[in-house]
């Protein structure tokens, strides 16, 4: 609040017809000088209305853009995992829960599953599969209470193969249709039409080689901000004829062959995903900007990603580490366990623990980890990588 102080002596009059007349033109047109008020319920009514059209708008707008990647389908019987003889104490399985075999109630075996992504590479199957069918040989084993994968940074960094062949390595015409009325980011439409070539064309932004049918294509979607039917054209055009000349092939990433597809290709991609669904059907929404890995997909699966960090950047020895650190924690419950019951304040310890350690790898670098299991009692079972 200001305080009102009279007009100076030689301040000049007010000029009253001035504004009177100024006065007598509002009344006229109708214009009031007093507040209007508006009831709540029109104020909230006009603020939820433009809240309302934003989010439309904004959910239109991230419904156009990103790929959506389907809950998978369970694999038949067939090509599931393959049937093997279990040993004598694993317990007997009833809708692929463990039981208790016998009269005699024993409780379940603790599984821990160890995982060395390396040497047992999902390859170019679907990676949700593959991690299905470990966790399901698991549970045939006991309750599983610890699953982990081991791999370098490379490994997690990895986009499964299946995606990109399943994705973004279909060469037909299906973008071609919104591609022609593609705008750059300044708001103008490129109209320049793309050449007709049959040859293979390197992106000029990341350096991809993709068909010339798809260039403009991956533009769109990894190069939003770039106008993509004019950097397309440029680059067919600047192209040598015997880049052009050169038969379309599938990229490696899309070759079967195991243990050939742990490295993406120059920045292959997916772009943006709306949606993943896991195995189990359940919706996930990678975050704005989020390159979808192999590490997101074992995650999702229930797995704890563990990445190698030794000299010689080895997976499978990573994993021999974290096998050793499991049994010290055991070696350490059991010195407690041992005390209290040599004071008389614990029950006796079984004669073996029910423990029970699943190795699944293709490296043989793990027979010492192996006899410090049987050593300390810990049962062990090892799943080489199939064909």
């Amino acid at each position: 609040m200001g305080t009102l102080l009279p007009p100076s002596p030689d301040a000049p009059e007010p000029d009253t017809a001035l504004l009177w007349g100024f006065l007598s033109r509002q009344l006229a047109e109708g214009i009031s000088n007093e507040a209007e008020l508006l009831p709540r319920a029109e104020v909230m009514n006009r603020g939820l209305g433009h809240t309302k059209r934003a989010a439309e708008a904004q959910s239109a707008k991230a419904n156009r853009r990103g790929i959506v990647i389907a809950q998978p389908q369970p694999l038949p019987d067939a090509r599931r995992t393959v049937p093997c003889h279990m040993p004598s104490w694993a317990p007997a399985v009833t809708d692929g829960a463990p039981g208790f075999s016998g009269g005699v109630a024993s409780p379940p075996a603790l599984v821990h599953v160890f995982w060395d992504v390396e040497s047992a590479h999902p390859g170019d199957r679907d990676p949700r599969l593959v991690a299905v069918e470990v966790l399901r040989l698991a549970r045939r084993l006991g309750r599983v209470v610890g699953s982990y994968a081991y791999g370098t940074r490379q490994a997690w960094a990895w986009v499964p193969s299946y995606f990109v062949s399943t994705y973004v390595l279909d060469t037909n015409d299906a973008g071609n249709d919104s591609a022609d009325n593609y705008s750059s980011g300044d708001g103008t439409a490129d109209m320049a039409e793309l050449p007709p070539t049959p040859g293979r064309v390197r992106c000029p932004l990341c350096g991809k080689l993709l068909t010339a049918a798809r260039l403009e294509r991956h533009l769109q979607t990894l190069h939003p901000d770039k106008p993509a039917r004019s950097l397309a054209v440029a680059a067919i055009t600047k192209s040598t004829p015997q880049e052009l000349a050169e038969p379309p092939q599938v990229d490696a990433t899309a070759r079967s062959g195991r243990g050939s597809l742990k490295k993406n290709l120059y920045r292959t991609g997916l772009g943006a995903v709306r949606e993943y669904y896991s195995s189990g059907g359940d919706l996930f929404r990678p975050p704005a900007g989020h390159q979808l890995g192999l590490k997101y997909v074992l995650q999702r699966e229930g797995f704890e990603p563990r990445v190698a960090q030794n000299a010689d950047d080895a997976s499978d020895r990573a994993l021999n580490g974290g096998v050793d650190r499991f049994l010290a924690a055991l070696r350490a419950g059991t010195v407690r366990a041992a005390a209290d019951a040599g004071s008389g304040r614990g029950l006796p310890l079984p004669a073996e623990l029910p423990y029970t350690l699943m190795l699944v790898s293709g490296s043989r670098r793990h027979a010492a980890v192996l006899t410090g299991c049987r050593r300390l009692g810990v049962r062990t079972v090892v799943v080489a990588a199939g064909p």
